[in-house]
């Protein structure tokens, strides 16, 4: 027996009912405001008197088995501010009786569900259109394939997060994002079959915070996209996800004009030359104390592995560089170790080559570590194991030599960390180091 929420005005009751069909007595709770039945197994549909709940600003339906929802699309709830559908059966029928609430529905939840939608929507259910108030909104791990499911967003005036990742969209991103939608937050279309550049105009949405286009199939050159974008309002962009695309070229220096970037991830495409300081740069830029600096240093501390990590410094707030699967050339730049906050480095299955700087040693906060198959030579800094926190190395397949540093979680890792280095040698390896016979250590 599961249990449900039920809120009338500022009273909240805890409710245990049944598996099976919900009492139809439900909908003669006229002063009732919030309801969740999440995770229950209810089958069938909603009595048709819940469309007589004239207050209810909140349903909660994840994962319930509810394949259909109302007997009845005429006396649907108008006051819905917050609807979750989502881990049910629902198919392409559900977007039939949105629009009966629309006015007011400002979050909506339709992840993983069976929703297709290969033919226009706002062809077929042109009221749709009057979705004018969502905030946000979750159409991922659907089916859904034609790119035309943007269309009917492009009328929203509110600052709209979008997540319709893993599904089946294919064709190129339509114009409407940039010169129609111009108050986006959020755009994740990572895992579908996109094609085509990426389009400049998406770093023109002024209120852009988050991008992810990860695992499409989208080409032209890196520099294209970011040289030619605007971003009018840098400040607030945190997150660009292109990776595992086809995007070639030269990473642009102009990308350090992305300042407060928390997450970059370009692994896994055809982008080569040198990541040099001239794209570093700008992540560490110095921003003055501030009311709104204030909300941001209590958005970056952070719960890490038991122990309460604070970010203080609002200078330092990338966590996370992902360039692997690439052709980046070169030396690793040693400003990367000033960038106090990262959290995961992977540079993996390049052509960089050098030493590994001694000043990731700095990395205090980094946990994930990935500078496999490259062209790396000297020795592993022993800065490195003074890292507390790292919990994932992989070092393998370079021509690094010398002994593996001991101390801190080094002892832990196992031989794949540092195999494919034949001039590497120490306990992991279980590989003598030359002296070892005779007390010598080389340090």
């Amino acid at each position: 027996m599961m249990e449900a929420r039920v809120h009338f005005g500022h009273d909240t009751r805890k409710w245990n009912p049944k598996d099976g069909d919900l009492p139809y007595q439900l909908g003669n709770l006229s002063q009732l405001t919030y309801l969740d039945l999440s995770g229950n197994s209810f089958c069938g549909a909603l009595p048709y008197e819940d469309g007589n709940l004239p207050l209810l600003h909140t349903l909660g339906l994840e994962d319930t088995d509810i394949q259909s929802l109302f007997h009845s699309y005429s006396n649907l709830p108008t006051s819905l501010i917050f609807l979750d559908l989502s881990v049910n059966m629902l198919t392409s029928s559900t977007f039939q009786f949105l629009s009966n609430f629309s006015l007011n529905l400002q979050q909506l939840d339709l992840s993983r569900n069976n929703i297709v939608l290969s033919s226009p929507v706002y062809a077929n259910f042109p009221s749709l259109n009057s979705l004018s108030s969502l905030v946000f909104l979750d159409l991922s791990l659907n089916l859904l394939k034609s790119s035309t499911i943007f269309y009917w967003l492009f009328n929203s005036t509110t600052n709209l997060r979008v997540y319709i990742g893993y599904n089946l969209l294919e064709g190129v991103i339509p114009d409407g994002f940039g010169k129609v939608m111009k108050s986006l937050e959020v755009l994740d279309l990572y895992d579908n079959k996109l094609q085509g550049e990426i389009p400049s105009f998406l770093g023109n949405i002024c209120t852009l915070q988050r991008l992810g286009l990860s695992n499409n199939k989208l080409n032209g050159e890196i520099s294209s996209f970011i040289q030619n974008s605007s971003w009018c309002n840098r400040h607030v962009f945190r997150s660009l996800f292109l990776s595992y695309n086809r995007i070639t070229g030269m990473l642009p220096a102009s990308i350090g004009l992305l300042s407060e970037l928390e997450y970059l991830s370009l692994e896994g495409n055809y982008l080569e030359g040198e990541v040099t300081e001239s794209h570093l740069s700008n992540f560490s830029k110095l921003r003055s104390y501030s009311a709104y600096m204030y909300v941001y240093k209590l958005y970056t501390t952070l719960m890490w592995k038991g122990v309460e990590r604070r970010f203080p410094d609002p200078e330092l707030n990338l966590k996370s560089i992902h360039l692997s699967y690439n052709k980046l050339t070169g030396k690793i730049p040693k400003e990367i170790g000033d960038l106090l906050g990262l959290v995961s480095l992977n540079l993996s299955r390049n052509n960089l080559r050098g030493e590994i700087p001694s000043e990731f040693g700095n990395l205090s906060s980094l946990d994930s570590l990935g500078l496999s198959r490259n062209h790396f030579s000297g020795k592993i800094p022993s800065s490195l194991s003074q890292i507390d926190g790292i919990s994932k190395l992989d070092l393998s397949h370079n021509s690094l030599s010398g002994r593996i540093p001991s101390g801190s979680h080094f002892e832990t890792f196992e031989a794949s960390s540092f195999e494919g280095n034949i001039d590497l040698c120490g306990e992991q390896l279980n590989k003598s180091c030359p002296g070892d016979g005779d007390g010598d250590e080389e340090q």
